[in-house]
């Protein structure tokens, strides 16, 4: 399992084409995750605080640009033991199969 981990660029690549094109079908099926509609809605009722607090567009516009960096800061922590959880999920299934062809 170790070279998964240490020589993964066709694994990464793998993980990253399959991972948009599930997500990409998904949403044309089913539409936004309810996830996604939550996040979406707790993100405006945020801004219509900021904008009731706070009267310099300027300000709101920089705790926004804040709050958007912690977002993506926190989707790529999760991208990154996604992509693993993704390697450990591959590897058990090669040994899953080495070992049924033993049976």
């Amino acid at each position: 399992m170790e070279k998964f981990f240490n020589n993964d660029e066709v694994l990464k690549d793998l993980y990253e084409v399959r991972c948009e094109k599930f997500a990409q079908q998904y949403v044309e099926k089913y539409g936004d995750s309810d996830d996604l509609k939550e996040v979406n809605k707790e993100e405006r009722k945020l801004e219509n605080i900021l904008r009731e607090k706070i009267k310099n567009k300027k300000d709101i516009e920089i705790i926004m640009s804040q709050f958007e960096k912690i977002q993506y800061a926190n989707m790529r922590v999760h991208s990154f033991w996604f992509d693993k959880f993704y390697k450990v999920g591959f590897a058990d299934g090669i040994s899953f199969k080495n070992e049924i062809e033993k049976i």
